[in-house]
């Protein structure tokens, strides 16, 4: 599972137990917290989308007329179970975009950024430290945002 492996992942970069004298343990370990967080919360999420679609769904049903014996149907919904599935899809949505400020907070962790982890503009702050140092680890693709082609970009 992938939340298997970016343990994994994190284990090499940040221990899962560090040295409470190392200077920003503390704020690692919650980094690490916080995107295994984001990251259980959406599969979690996506999984509970998934199992309510066909709840949500509308569905034929089919009455037999009791004199006549004819056989009529009818199309017809939840709307509970729908009013659910946007409920679902919504914090799915919310959960899977904190993804990146996550991420963000762990690069700040690792590579010993120093941008205040309540900022706005994380990502974009530690990619721009990253960027000066020559960084090469691949995080550029999740810190940029794709603009729309009718939006002029900043």
């Amino acid at each position: 599972m992938l939340l298997d492996s970016v343990n994994a992942a994190l284990d090499l970069l940040l221990p899962a137990d560090p040295d409470p004298a190392t200077p920003d343990a503390e704020q690692a370990q919650q980094a690490r917290e916080f995107l295994l967080y984001k990251l259980y919360a959406a599969f979690e999420l996506g999984k509970q989308v998934r199992d309510q679609l066909p709840a949500a769904m509308s569905s034929w049903r089919e009455t037999r007329h009791p004199k006549s014996g004819r056989v009529s149907g009818r199309l017809e919904h939840d709307r509970g179970a729908k009013f659910m599935l946007y409920v679902l899809v919504d914090a799915f949505l919310f959960e899977a975009g904190s993804i990146r400020d996550a991420l963000a907070q762990v690069a700040n962790a690792i590579f010993t950024v120093g941008v205040e982890v309540d900022r706005f503009d994380l990502g974009q702050k530690v990619l721009r430290v990253l960027e000066r140092e020559g960084e090469t680890s691949g995080l550029k693709s999740w810190f940029q945002r794709p603009h729309p082609p009718w939006r002029v970009a900043d």
